[in-house]
């Protein structure tokens, strides 16, 4: 597994829809909710985990986009 640990995350609340929204900038097509801040954290982060996982599988080491060390 790849480590996310220097991505950006943001938590958010969404006054309308009442939840909290997480977000990565790095991703910013990939949301997740939760009904708390750790909740929405713990969900972008599997997300993100998760598409930078299979983006390893898919592409070489040479084809994946990745972020600098941090």
């Amino acid at each position: 597994m790849k480590d996310i640990k220097c991505y950006s995350f943001q938590i958010v609340w969404a006054t309308d829809q009442e939840i909290f929204i997480g977000r990565c900038s790095e991703f910013p097509e990939i949301e997740a909710f939760g009904s708390s801040r750790r909740e929405a954290m713990v969900a972008i982060k599997e997300r993100v985990e998760h598409k930078v996982n299979l983006q390893s599988h898919f592409f070489s080491s040479s084809n994946t986009p990745s972020v600098n060390e941090c």
